[in-house]
């Protein structure tokens, strides 16, 4: 009989357990906007112009952020060296009240753009790329308890089109329609224009020297890829050696550049001429300076058309993640000017993220 009771007890204990969890999940719930509320305020979002959108938003003063009622006052939040918008938000006895993220971590998606959005009677968050506030990643409600949830998730397309400046826009809108320049890496897809001719970068071949093997590191926090190309990159009539170089360094939010160096005429080293200083002009690089170039996780080719031999140096992957990797240029080096041929611009569309 004692063991029959032990059983029911025990059996007692979970089915509350349960109940309890049941009662904490549906008060939650219950504290989240109607499936109508979260639709018109994630289709704001996506619907909303770029250059706008951020009047839409407050970052100093009152707020209601978990929607109890009473409002908070904003603060700027500590960022680190990466950076980044970031708030708390003080009660009305001087404490930051504390927020629990539900079923994600900050490192989920790794946003460093933030607006508050009252709208429709309620107050939301809306996280972005970076603070350029132009590729939002997801929207989160805090409820009066103050759990803060993901209520939907947006995607970006980005679509390219011929910007200023730019010297010769209709040769750059024919690369556009005539290739989508989605290449990642050292593939060139204006190779399918007619005419147009990428120059692959190949294994470096020259024995007994630290270029002769990739990830060799030749400058602070600078390193050989291994790869080289064969081009006449000044337009003069007389091909260079070029050495492909990464810059990585973990400050911040790190920082990836990708250049090129000359090497000199028996290839045991770096030319130091006025040669070098071309190289560095056209891809403005400035060896001088803690961060050679732009930290813009960017990627060099180089390639032909018409004898004229160009420089692309462009985003990695699909598409710009940010505001940061929003790069694509062609240029020309001729007679020690650089010519600035194409300088693409950037459209973005957001959508709703399908559950």
């Amino acid at each position: 009989m004692r063991s029959f009771n032990t059983i029911g007890s025990v059996i007692s204990i979970f089915l509350i357990y349960f109940l309890f969890l049941f009662s904490v999940s549906a008060s939650e719930t219950s504290e989240l906007p109607s499936q109508k509320q979260i639709k018109r305020a994630c289709e704001f979002v996506a619907s909303a112009e770029k250059n706008t959108i951020e009047d839409y938003f407050l970052r100093r003063g009152h707020i209601d952020i978990n929607n109890d009622g009473t409002a908070e006052q904003i603060l700027r939040g500590l960022t680190g060296t990466a950076g980044g918008d970031f708030f708390d938000f003080i009660d009305e006895s001087g404490h930051a009240i504390s927020i629990n993220m539900v079923d994600y971590e900050w490192k989920s998606y790794v946003t460093y753009g933030q607006g508050i959005l009252p709208f429709d009677g309620l107050v939301y968050q809306v996280h972005f790329s970076d603070e350029s506030l132009k590729y939002p990643q997801y929207l989160t409600y805090i409820t009066p308890s103050n759990q803060q949830h993901i209520l939907c998730e947006f995607s970006n397309t980005v679509t390219e089109y011929v910007s200023h400046p730019s010297e010769e826009r209709s040769f750059c809108w024919s690369l556009l329609s005539n290739s989508p320049l989605q290449s990642v890496g050292n593939e060139f897809l204006s190779s399918h224009l007619e005419g147009a001719v990428p120059y692959p970068n190949t294994l470096i071949q020259v024995d007994g020297t630290f270029l002769s093997s990739p990830n060799t590191r030749i400058r602070s926090e600078t390193f050989t890829t291994g790869n080289k190309v064969d081009v006449d990159f000044n337009n003069d009539g007389t091909i260079d050696t070029l050495v492909e170089l990464e810059f990585i360094s973990g400050a911040g939010r790190g920082c990836y550049v990708s250049y090129f160096d000359v090497l000199n005429e028996n290839q045991d080293g770096f030319d130091v001429s006025e040669k070098h200083d071309l190289l560095m002009r056209i891809q403005d690089i400035d060896l001088e300076e803690r961060f050679p170039g732009r930290c813009r996780g960017n990627k060099m080719q180089w390639f032909r058309i018409d004898e004229l031999n160009y420089l692309e140096d462009k985003f990695q992957g699909d598409a710009p993640r940010n505001k940061n990797t929003e790069i694509n240029t062609i240029r020309y080096l001729q007679d020690g000017i650089v010519h600035k041929t194409c300088t693409f611009g950037f459209a973005i569309n957001t959508t709703v993220k399908a559950e």
